[in-house]
């Protein structure tokens, strides 16, 4: 009986340090699980030179294609971003510039917007510049002594941004001889209905 009564305390022993072991481990899972970061997906981030950008989805505005001020899926919770960074397509492609950020979403000014302007610089002699935003953006104020041409490329050139961030190129030059500058519409390398994803400069 002696052994009997030992071997039950010993099962005894063991059921309650098992037990110990499972409410540990499961508290362990729950505080893990519990933790909004448990749900967030990593941001996936790429460098191009010595910049690095961030991936955000970009969402919806169908069946309206609002194209001047668009939501990406980035925001303070899950990210650094803040307003003023730069918004590209690819990580060289400027689009925009982030101007509200919330928890779960930021919104970003595109080129498309009537109230964007920036300098910019174009071509070989790298010609001075005025984009003004709308749906079909347009550079203005281009002396015509530069000698632009249609594929001249056009880069960022204000201080709002980093120096030389492709735009697009030109696509078309519009010229008055009563004036002593032309305008030239902007050629994009990218359909905006169909962009899923942009990037964030992170730095």
């Amino acid at each position: 009986m002696r052994y009997v009564g030992f071997v039950i305390l010993i099962g005894l022993l063991i059921v309650i340090l098992f037990s110990n072991i499972l409410n540990s481990a499961k508290h362990s899972v729950f505080g893990f699980v519990s933790d909004p970061s448990f749900f967030e997906p990593a941001p996936i981030v790429k460098k191009v030179g010595s910049r690095q950008f961030v991936l955000a989805r970009l969402y919806s505005t169908h069946p309206f294609n609002y194209r001047n001020l668009v939501a990406i899926s980035l925001g303070s919770r899950s990210s650094s971003i803040k307003p003023g960074d730069a918004v590209t397509t690819d990580g060289q492609t400027l689009i925009g510039q982030v101007v509200e950020v919330n928890p779960d979403y930021s919104l970003v000014k595109t080129i498309f917007d009537s109230e964007w302007s920036l300098p910019v610089r174009i071509g070989a002699k790298a010609a001075d510049g005025l984009l003004i935003g709308r749906q079909d953006p347009l550079v203005t104020t281009i002396e015509k002594s530069q000698g632009v041409m249609v594929g001249d490329p056009i880069y960022s050139a204000g201080r709002e941004f980093p120096l030389g961030m492709k735009i697009g190129v030109i696509k078309e030059i519009y010229d008055s001889p009563t004036i002593a500058f032309i305008q030239a519409k902007v050629g994009l390398d990218y359909n905006f209905n169909q962009l899923r994803e942009l990037w964030v400069l992170s730095n």
